[in-house]
C-alpha cells in the first residue's frame, strides 16, 4: 500500500511477514517527506488492522473523516489518513520510531496531501490484508 504526493513524499505499508500467518500483523513502514526517510517494522493487532481496513474504506467512499493506525508499542507507529476539507482532498500524517531503554528515535511529519484517487486502491489493498491476517 503506498500514498504519495505529486512532490515525491510518500507513506508505504506492506506485511512483513509470511502470507500465511494469521493474527497481529508485523508490519514494515516506510515514509519519505522532504529529504527525511524513515523506515520500521512494528506489530499491529489483528482487530487495529481491521478497524482501521474499514475506516479506510469508508474515507474512499465518502471522502469525509479518518482511519488512523496505532503500532501495538506507544511511539512506534501512528499515521492517520484523513480528509482535508469539505472538497475531498485527503491527507496522511504521523509518526514512525523506535523506543529502547536507552533512548528514543521518532520521525514525525506534517500533513501531506495525494491524490484522492489512491483511496481505491489502498482500502483494497487494507481489506485484501485483513483477509489474509484473519
Amino acid at each position: 500500500m503506498r500514498a504519495s504526493s505529486d512532490t515525491g513524499d510518500y507513506v508505504e505499508i506492506e506485511r512483513a511477514e509470511p502470507r500465511e500467518v494469521s493474527g497481529d500483523l508485523l508490519l514494515l513502514v516506510r515514509v519519505k517527506r522532504h529529504k527525511f526517510s524513515g523506515e520500521i517494522d512494528a506489530w499491529v493487532e489483528q482487530r487495529a488492522w481491521f478497524g482501521f481496513a474499514q475506516d479506510l474504506t469508508i474515507l474512499e467512499q465518502t471522502r469525509q473523516g479518518e482511519a488512523r493506525l496505532e503500532g501495538i508499542s506507544p511511539g512506534e507507529l501512528s499515521l492517520v489518513f484523513h480528509s482535508l476539507d469539505r472538497a475531498g482532498h485527503v491527507g496522511v500524517e504521523g509518526t514512525i520510531g523506535r523506543r529502547s531503554f536507552d533512548g528514543e528515535i521518532a520521525l514525525r511529519f506534517s500533513v501531506f496531501a495525494f491524490d484522492p484517487s489512491q483511496l481505491v486502491v489502498l482500502a483494497r489493498e487494507a481489506r485484501a490484508l485483513s483477509k489474509a491476517a484473519g
